[in-house]
């Protein structure tokens, strides 16, 4: 009790001092440890830039494995965050209400906010002066060490951003546990509050796919509702609206806890304070949670029953088990779960009452469109590397003509429900299906700007056939080539390039040969690469002549841009033939003997067939691995002439890219190989063309030759 008095007359601010001061010597132990949470953090922040192309960093080969696998990524990044949060939450918690604290509260001249405030500064400290040492270590590590070759004022940035994340998540931590009673109460409501809506937001894009085509939602929508999950989103794409978002949610959860904690009652014998509307918010959250997740199971066990009652069973199912369990558990009484009934049912009605009001918005949603005449511009992204290629469009002919795209999607959607189909018929879960698509087929993303400053969006994949003749249109308009492949948007920052040529007949990159060229050499190819696109004809721009090259130029520091040559692009290849950066790789080396396999009488699609080099089946597969487990169906033909080949190729229009081809029902695939090939060269031939090609083959109509 002397230390109190003693405490007593000392001013306010050193009594702010004290109590400041106090809480750091109790968690000295912590501060080490989130200098090593920190240390071990960076290296995920860096892969991450690495896969966003916002920082060129060379990693050595262990890294590959976490690269290729970004769901690992984000995984370790949101259990990174969260768990530097809840250990600085918890020790916040036992100083804060611990039983000194309360005594040394209830003697002193200062009010309960102002031992909070101190105390969060404490917590902050704990996080800011190992992010400090941690930018240090970074900065030493990138000068030493030449592989790691991170510009300083990048480990900066990224060490500020991956700080303010953790802030946030602190913040966020803290407000909680100013409103929770026990240390259980504190971390139940943390992880709650904390996956609740990631949670929530999963559930939705499930459910909607699930009963609607074109569903689309911005996958960074999820940050705004879950702090542990903004912490992810900042480190990606570093957007200044978003991270003023959180800067003004962080000041905001700030002041309700300064707020929770004044008004927070005294404690009688020992009994912690707990304010009700937290514990009821847990509870139907949960129970919610729960109910959702049962209705999703119960439509799985009925998954031919494509309507809504399996969800609504599965919620009231699951939701009543869950808010049952909670209540026993946390309450540890079934008397006080009989009392919070009511709870339950604001539950049940919050959720039918949303249920409802979806059912209204959405009606007509698949076959909705924008008065065209209200259109101001429009996004619109066909790669297949989803987003990777999305441009604005403003001139009034290239709106027209993805308002056609859309408008032909949308009757062939009312023809798909006629028939009966549902999104969940697809491999694609908010798809078309697939008996509608073939692999040739584009992903579709559409966001229409309209006049009044709202917005329109839908995404699809479906096929060339539904799109065809006003994705021509639109490919002809001087603003689409302008925009193709970003390649007018792309700076020549730096002096160090790389330029990877990809063999044309590996159609997906296989063969890759990375070379350094310096900048005026790579601005010599980018702007004739932009004039030859510039003086293209709309004729020659529909061509389906293959390119002669696939190349990437890369930056060090601002990624890359992709070009497609073409034989009549004169200014690149002059560049080519200049440096001889294709030697080798310009024509199909064929061997004396090829092998030719022939597909025909079923749709041909990537989720069709599968080869390992010689060997073509029919079945299913990812990255084209060979399976014994399928029952084989094609034909091949050994053909030794090389100009017979020659003359088969030019007869079929030459090889055919796969995403570029308008496939129609009875078209015939053929493929061919060499034998030192890995991957093959395919070649389409029309159904009206097939007779005479295969008659040439000595083809038999039972698949043998």
């Amino acid at each position: 009790m002397t230390s109190v008095i003693s405490l007593h007359n000392t001013d306010r601010r050193s009594l702010w001092l004290n109590m400041y001061f106090y809480t750091l010597r109790k968690n000295i132990p912590m501060c080490v440890l989130y200098f090593v949470i920190f240390f071990l953090a960076m290296p995920f922040v860096l892969i991450l830039n690495i896969m966003t192309e916002s920082v060129y960093v060379p990693y050595p080969s262990y890294v590959e494995p976490f690269i290729s696998f970004n769901a690992g990524l984000l995984l370790a990044m949101f259990i990174i965050g969260a768990l530097a949060s809840i250990i600085t939450g918890f020790a916040m918690h036992r100083h804060l209400f611990s039983k000194k604290a309360m005594d040394v509260f209830g003697a002193l001249p200062i009010k309960r906010a102002s031992l909070f405030t101190s105390r969060y500064a404490a917590g902050l400290t704990l996080l800011a002066v190992p992010m400090l040492l941690n930018i240090i270590a970074t900065v030493t590590l990138a000068v030493i060490t030449p592989a790691y070759n991170v510009a300083m004022a990048e480990v900066f940035k990224q060490s500020v951003t991956l700080f303010i994340c953790f802030l946030t998540c602190y913040t966020f931590t803290s407000f909680i546990i100013s409103g929770s009673g026990t240390v259980l109460d504190s971390m139940i409501s943390v992880i709650v509050f904390g996956a609740a809506g990631t949670g929530f937001y999963a559930i939705y894009q499930y459910l909607m796919s699930a009963f609607f085509f074109g569903v689309y939602s911005d996958v960074y929508f999820n940050s705004y509702l879950t702090p542990y999950a903004s912490a992810v989103n900042l480190i990606m794409p570093r957007d200044i609206p978003n991270l003023i978002w959180w800067l003004v949610i962080t000041a905001a959860m700030f002041a309700g806890s300064v707020i929770l904690s004044r008004r927070r009652k005294p404690e009688k014998s020992g009994t912690p304070h707990v304010y009700r509307g937290f514990g009821i918010l847990i509870k139907g959250i949960t129970a919610m949670v729960g109910g959702l997740v049962g209705g999703i199971m119960m439509r799985g066990v009925f998954y031919y029953d494509k309507r809504v009652w399996p969800l609504i069973l599965g919620f009231m199912i699951f939701s009543a088990l869950a808010f049952a369990i909670f209540e026993v558990i946390v309450s540890r009484g079934f008397k006080s779960m009989l009392r919070n009934l009511p709870v339950y049912g604001i539950v049940v009605g919050v959720f039918f009452a949303v249920l409802l009001g979806v059912g209204i918005f959405t009606k007509g949603y698949e076959t909705r469109l924008p008065d065209p005449n209200k259109i101001s511009s429009v996004e619109f992204d066909d790669s297949y590397d989803f987003g990777s290629d999305r441009t604005t469009y403003k001139d009034p002919e290239s709106i027209q003509a993805v308002y056609d795209m859309h408008k032909n999607i949308v009757e062939a959607i009312k023809k798909m429900r006629a028939r009966g189909d549902s999104p969940e018929d697809s491999s694609y879960v908010y798809n078309p299906p697939n008996n509608v698509y073939i692999y040739g087929g584009d992903y579709i993303y559409i966001k229409y700007h309209l006049k009044n400053g709202t917005s329109f969006t839908r995404m699809y994949q479906v096929s060339r056939d539904v799109i065809a003749e006003p994705h021509d249109r639109l490919t002809k308009q001087r603003e689409y080539r302008l925009n193709v492949n970003h390649v007018f948007d792309f700076k020549l920052t730096g002096n160090d390039f790389t330029l990877v040529l990809n063999d044309v007949f590996s159609m997906y990159g296989n063969t890759q040969i990375p070379k350094e060229i310096d900048k005026a050499k790579a601005a010599e190819l980018l702007e004739g690469y932009k004039q030859d696109l510039l003086d293209e004809t709309a004729e020659q721009a529909n061509l389906r002549t293959p390119p002669v090259y696939f190349l990437t130029l890369e930056s060090r520091y601002d990624g890359g841009c992709q070009m497609k040559i073409l034989p009549h692009y004169t200014r690149s290849m002059e560049f080519m033939e200049k440096y001889g950066y294709g030697e080798g790789y310009s024509k199909m080396e064929l061997d004396n003997t090829v092998k030719m396999y022939v597909t025909g009488d079923f749709p041909v699609s990537a989720e069709n067939y599968i080869f390992d080099g010689y060997n073509l089946y029919h079945g299913y597969t990812n990255n084209y691995m060979y399976s014994e487990d399928i029952e084989p169906m094609y034909t091949y033909a050994e053909i030794s002439d090389r100009s017979q080949m020659e003359q088969l190729i030019e007869a079929a229009g030459g090889p055919a890219e796969w995403y570029e081809y308008d496939y129609h029902e009875g078209d015939y695939l053929v493929t061919i190989f060499t034998p030192e090939a890995s991957y093959g060269t395919p070649i389409f031939i029309a159904k009206e063309n097939a007779p005479a090609f295969l008659k040439s083959l000595k083809y038999d109509q039972k698949g043998y030759y």
